[in-house]
């Protein structure tokens, strides 16, 4: 078993190595550098090595909420987020087949795994084959609620580059139930057929169709069009360092609660979503407790 197990072994790595896909050369470069071994998980407090492995969950959750309260310029959460629970509406919203089929073709098949341990892959063969049982279980869920470990996010820290030992070189990578990831694939969609003539025009990101590229496309016209006109062209560009994806819940649900453009049923959705969310890091299968 042992020889076979080195035959196959080399044979990944063979594959690996005249890959075409950059990312898995790099990989495996990585791996036989000693870059991704996850025994490294150590992190320096204050001049402190902490090794142990909840302890390193524990600086990096505290970290990761402290990062988002500074970009968010709050001290606190807002506890308005969940103090009320979003009432069920009186016409849900409801998927169908095509609705399912759609958002299946937009999940990537991947290993990754939420609190459930259950593989994105596994989740979408199973919705493949049990369609009406899958789309039972949506209806279900967009008319009373999201059961409560969808609402918990798997928090892993991945360094981006730099010194190990400094936890600013982290960002957070959230894992969610594997189920609730395609339940918002259907709801995404469900968004953007709503919101399609909301959209601005100046928007490219999180927007069908819209990509970098695009924006520097309109970048160029606008350049272009301003020397062409003998004026003066000038463009002032940020970058934002450790940028975090950062969503003002509370503003948003102020928002909805507002201009009510949404139908009755994807404005509960999207509520019901917001609605105490938690979160816990995982650090080699040690976990911290769900805050």
């Amino acid at each position: 078993m042992k020889a076979e197990l080195k035959v196959e072994i080399r044979r990944i790595t063979q594959l690996k190595a005249t890959s075409s896909n950059s990312k898995s050369f790099w990989n495996l470069v990585g791996g036989l550098l000693g870059k991704n071994r996850s025994s490294d998980n150590a992190l320096e407090i204050s001049g402190e090595i902490i090794t142990d492995k909840l302890k390193t969950g524990i600086t990096a959750r505290d970290f990761f909420v402290n990062k988002v309260l500074s970009l968010a310029k709050l001290d606190t959460f807002p506890i308005d987020i969940n103090k009320c629970k979003p009432i069920p509406p009186k016409q849900p919203l409801t998927f169908n087949k095509t609705d399912l089929e759609r958002a299946l073709k937009a999940t990537k098949s991947k290993k990754c795994f939420g609190i459930d341990k259950l593989p994105l892959r596994v989740v979408k063969d199973f919705a493949s084959i049990y369609i009406q049982d899958t789309l039972n279980l949506f209806n279900n869920i967009a008319a009373k609620g999201m059961p409560e470990d969808w609402r918990t996010a798997r928090v892993l820290p991945l360094l981006k580059k730099g010194n190990r030992l400094d936890i600013n070189n982290y960002r957070p990578i959230s894992n969610l139930v594997s189920f609730g990831k395609l339940y918002e694939k259907l709801v995404l969609n469900k968004i953007e057929d709503e919101t399609l003539d909301m959209e601005g025009q100046w928007q490219h990101g999180f927007r069908r169709n819209h990509s970098t590229l695009t924006a520097c496309l309109q970048l160029q016209s606008y350049i272009a069009a301003g020397i062409n006109a003998r004026k003066i062209v000038a463009v002032y560009s940020i970058d934002l360092s450790a940028a975090f994806d950062l969503l003002r819940a509370d503003i948003l649900i102020e928002d909805l609660n507002k201009r009510k453009k949404l139908s009755e049923g994807l404005n509960f959705i999207i509520l019901d979503f917001l609605w105490k969310r938690k979160s816990l890091v995982d650090v080699d299968g040690i976990r911290t407790t769900p805050d």
